[in-house]
């Protein structure tokens, strides 16, 4: 009887965990390759015109890899909730 509920425990911790991991992963996967690429320009031609560039440029893949891991996190809230991981049909 135990074994049962720690198996619903877990289901549930995966359930509710899962999308936000997976969110977190890809914003920072993201966020990580913008900045990289953010300072490569900047240090090549640090005029003030490409300062403005840049500052908007990160902006944009901010939102942009905000909305790609709210968006990742809500598909796969869906495929976990609607999927039958687990259970049995009598």
């Amino acid at each position: 009887m135990i074994s049962v509920y720690i198996k619903l425990l877990v289901l549930l911790l995966l359930l509710i965990l899962a999308p936000f991991l997976i969110s977190i992963c890809f914003v920072a996967m993201k966020m990580a390759i913008s900045l990289y690429r953010t300072m490569a320009s900047l240090r090549t031609n640090a005029s003030s015109q490409n300062i403005f560039v840049v500052i908007l440029r990160f902006l944009e893949n901010f939102f942009g890899s905000m909305s790609t891991g709210v968006g990742a996190g809500f598909i796969s809230a869906l495929l976990f909730k609607y999927s039958t991981l687990g259970v049995e049909k009598p």
